[in-house]
């Protein structure tokens, strides 16, 4: 009798659909299309589907939850979460985060005006008199994060910026043109807006806990490197791309 449960119950496990079996790895996020963004309930996006093809090349699945930036990057420093996306790497983060040896997408960085605006930019110093627009706890690369002094108006996440430019409550923002581009054509404002100033161009990672047991988060920091070679290797990663053009 104990023999046959045992079968029964090996059996059951192997018919179990493999997603089932597959250890989870969760992903703290936030909605930054076309790279993460949710389409009728669903998660979907340049970098979501990037990173679903390398989970199941290594038999896992990737689950993600939409935080706040901050509190996004408070539980990859706790451990609360496997990784967080899209991420500039930078000193700060590398001190609780490892981050593969690729970068997942690639963002240009400007400076946004309501259109029609008399605001001439030329370097950022000319935005010392300004108030400028950011999302609270993102990197904006290091040009701009250089600039400490600036006066900043923070904002949970990119929708809130594009009303408040727009509403005229500030008159600048900074933004990754291609996201921020997504979202204010989705709210009506991709007309209202022109860039007044690019800052740079710079690659955002994903990233990985260092407070996760053993030498988990190291260990998934360098098969997403691999793997993302193999990916651009192959023109996958390009195949995936079209996707959103």
């Amino acid at each position: 009798m104990q023999k046959s449960v045992i079968v029964i119950l090996a059996m059951a496990v192997f018919f179990l659909p493999k997603n089932v079996l597959a250890e989870k790895i969760v992903f703290a996020t936030t909605q930054v299309p076309p790279f993460v963004y949710k389409e009728n309930g669903n998660w979907t996006g340049i970098d979501v589907d990037i990173i679903r093809e390398i989970c199941k090349q290594h038999g896992l699945e990737a689950e993600f939850e939409d935080l706040p930036w901050k509190r996004g990057l408070n539980d990859v420093e706790k451990g609360n979460v496997d990784g967080m996306f899209p991420l500039f790497r930078t000193e700060e983060r590398t001190k609780f985060m490892y981050f593969p040896s690729e970068y997942i997408d690639t963002v240009k960085t400007v400076i946004l005006i309501q259109k029609g605006s008399d605001i001439k930019i030329s370097s950022l110093n000319d935005l010392n008199d300004e108030k400028v627009a950011t999302v609270a706890g993102f990197s904006y690369g290091p040009i701009f994060d250089s600039h400490t002094w600036l006066k900043k108006e923070e904002c949970n996440d990119m929708e809130t910026q594009a009303r408040i430019l727009h509403k005229g409550r500030v008159m600048v923002a900074v933004v990754p043109d291609l996201p921020f581009g997504f979202i204010s054509k989705q709210l009506g404002f991709h007309d209202k807006f022109e860039t007044a100033y690019v800052i740079s161009e710079d690659h955002n990672y994903v990233g990985f806990s260092m407070k996760l047991p053993g030498d988990k988060g190291k260990s998934l920091a360098e098969k997403f490197g691999q793997s993302l070679r193999q990916l651009r290797e192959k023109g996958v990663e390009e195949t995936i791309l079209a996707k959103y053009r």
